[in-house]
């Protein structure tokens, strides 16, 4: 991991993880806004994973440490390696089946709205990372997931 959060910061087109997808969306509120339920919807939305799923993926990380989101702390999954509110949030983690990276960008529009943007990284090595992948990736399962969680924070944001 240590690598990667060097790659990522350094220049992040030099990831080591091959991209998946990115899905975006325009929220009505200006940035800070945005983070600030970016923030709250990932920490609900992760914390539905349990103890029991973390280690039957041997997740890591495995606990909610340090005051997310704050570079080095982390939650159920996901250990933050990049943190630049209100601009950039860049989620790294892995478990048994895959190594993965999510960063979230938000860019301030003329008009007072923000588009956020979700990029996916990940690698899916071996056999069982390629079964995994078909049910994760090749289901939509994936797609489905951070649209959910890109809506649900368009959705606080604007209420």
């Amino acid at each position: 991991m240590a690598t990667l959060c060097k790659s990522v910061q350094g220049a992040f087109k030099s990831t080591s993880l091959p991209f998946i997808d990115e899905h975006s969306v325009i929220v009505l509120a200006p940035p800070t806004r945005v983070w600030e339920n970016l923030v709250g919807v990932i920490v609900s939305f992760f914390s539905v994973s349990s103890d029991v799923i973390a280690r039957a993926m041997d997740a890591s990380p495995r606990h909610l440490r340090g005051s997310f989101p704050l570079e080095g702390s982390s939650i159920v999954g996901f250990r933050v390696s990049i943190s630049r509110p209100p601009e950039e949030l860049v989620l790294e983690g892995r478990h048994r089946f895959s190594t993965y990276l999510l960063r979230f960008l938000m860019d301030n529009l003329p008009n007072g709205s923000s588009s956020l943007r979700a990029q996916s990284y990940a690698v899916f090595p071996g056999l069982s990372g390629s079964v995994y992948r078909m049910l994760v990736i090749g289901t939509r399962a994936h797609i489905l997931a951070v649209k959910y969680l890109l809506k649900t924070v368009k959705k606080h944001t604007e209420n």
